[in-house]
């Protein structure tokens, strides 16, 4: 994933963070929670408990070296859900966690150099409450989650485009070897075995193919 990110920075100057946490598990609008008086808080701090919200002061400085790439991206996990505001309080962007819908795209108009507010009213939950494991387990009451990532990330689309195609064949692949070992329950006929086979070993050298196709015009040039 390091050739996908062609850039990051995170922490200040370029990434300041300041939190409100309404007590006794309020639900305020943006017009009330913006009108408190925020502190400052950092990357690893632990927001909780559960069903409890926090909301996020973000001062975004885009660095001088980022100002010119091609793609660039807010990225943000606290292993729980989120909603991302613009200054004036429109709602942008939900955040789901946990490595899942971490991103948000920054405005063209972020990269003239000055600071850029936003928010994020930060949930503590997960997508399916706050179980711990397995989502069939009653919830924990006291769950805490740890803010991991809040970066100011330089992508590289056309690496994460094969990144994303060489994921789906071969997932493909994998999946029908697993179909072909598994036949009688998947109520194949055993003799179409050899050619699931078959096409799985295809997936996988169009995958390479992609693959090589690709390095030599970015990842071999850092090497």
């Amino acid at each position: 994933m390091s050739r996908i990110d062609e850039a990051r920075v995170s922490d200040a100057p370029h990434v300041k963070l300041e939190v409100y946490s309404p007590p006794d598990l309020a639900r305020p609008t943006f017009k009330e929670a913006t009108s408190h008086d925020f502190k400052p808080t950092k990357k690893g701090e632990s927001f909780g408990p559960s069903w409890s919200t926090h909301w996020l002061r973000i001062c975004i400085t885009v660095p001088s070296h980022m100002v010119h790439k091609n793609h660039l991206e807010l990225h943000w996990d606290a292993n729980n859900e989120g909603l991302i505001w613009t200054e004036d309080g429109e709602p942008l962007q939900g955040l789901t966690g946990g490595g899942e819908r971490i991103e948000w795209v920054l405005p063209d108009s972020f990269r003239d150099g000055k600071e850029h507010v936003i928010y994020i009213e930060m949930a503590c939950n997960g997508m399916f409450g706050n179980a711990v494991g397995d989502s069939i387990q009653p919830p924990k009451p006291d769950r805490y989650f740890q803010l991991q990532v809040a970066d100011i990330v330089a992508v590289d689309i056309e690496a994460r485009q094969l990144y994303v195609d060489f994921w789906i064949i071969g997932g493909r692949s994998i999946d029908a070897v697993g179909r072909s070992r598994w036949s009688d329950d998947a109520q194949m006929p055993p003799e179409s075995s050899p050619k699931i086979h078959g096409r799985s070993i295809r997936r996988y050298r169009s995958a390479m193919r992609l693959w090589t196709a690709f390095l030599p015009r970015t990842a071999l040039m850092r090497l």
